[in-house]
């Protein structure tokens, strides 16, 4: 029910909200609304505050499976992929949160500090220097 419940509102998954005490008024009343949904299909009976903290810890668990794997992957010098799978909640999580662009970036869109800007600082400061 929580994962399904993100689905419909990707700001709260996320954990975004524009700057305004209109976002934040209804973000803390849909985590209510959702709290009190949830406790009534439990137990388990959890508080706000305790769902929230289930919700951010499945996030980042996605996030570090995700993050093995893509580590796996790059350490594999021809031997066995050791891939940590998903299962269904954590795929919409992965879904609805973008944490794939998170962890392998955006294609197309160049890094801050990649191999050609530090090229440049060093000719820069080889000329500032010699």
């Amino acid at each position: 029910m929580l994962t399904s419940f993100m689905e419909q509102n990707t700001d709260v998954a996320k954990s975004f909200s524009p700057k305004g005490n209109n976002y934040k008024e209804s973000h803390k009343m849909l985590w209510e609304k959702l709290s009190k949904t949830l406790n009534a299909n439990g137990p388990p009976t959890k508080s706000t505050r305790e769902w929230k903290r289930i919700w951010t810890t499945r996030k980042y668990s996605v996030k570090k499976k995700l993050l093995q794997n893509q580590k796996s992957l790059k350490e594999t010098g021809g031997g066995p992929f050791m891939e940590l799978p998903l299962d269904t909640n954590e795929e919409t999580i992965v879904k609805v949160c973008g944490i794939k662009a998170a962890i392998a970036g955006i294609s197309g869109v160049s890094s801050c500090g990649g191999e050609d800007e530090n090229e440049e600082i060093k000719i820069l400061l080889s000329d500032k220097i010699g």
